[in-house]
């Protein structure tokens, strides 16, 4: 059976949000009823977001604060190393923030930026394939 993953997030501003991934160049759509916006940086992966109020209807914990601790690091990969940097510097001018340099590993190429709530991205060329 084949499987579909995605990730869930609680953000602080819905249409910030938006407009941010937006920015990156990520297809974006209203989930029913207003709660969340569905984000597809491509045809098979996304990204669902939700205020923190509606976020927190869904757990049974507390939101966690995104600028102090991490739950999850979602990642992304690239076509080269030159998409690495591409993604990071819209990552930039839309509002987020870069982690340091993008650099060389074994593996490949690595880079990373936080969203305007604190959400951590690797991006990733893998030289080997995967990306």
């Amino acid at each position: 059976m084949p499987v579909t993953f995605w990730n869930t997030m609680s953000v602080e501003n819905l249409a910030r949000a938006q407009s941010f991934y937006e920015g990156l160049g990520f297809a974006t759509r209203p989930m029913p009823g207003g709660a969340g916006v569905v984000v597809c940086p491509d045809p098979n992966s996304m990204v669902c977001l939700f205020t923190h109020a509606a976020f927190r209807a869904m757990i049974p914990g507390e939101v966690c604060d995104t600028r102090q601790t991490q739950e999850i690091i979602q990642s992304v990969s690239a076509p080269n190393r030159e998409g690495v940097d591409s993604l990071i510097a819209k990552a930039v001018a839309a509002g987020g923030r870069a982690l340091g340099e993008a650099r060389e590993e074994p593996y490949g190429y690595v880079g990373g930026f936080a969203d305007p709530d604190g959400h951590v991205w690797a991006v990733l060329w893998l030289a080997h394939g995967g990306g």
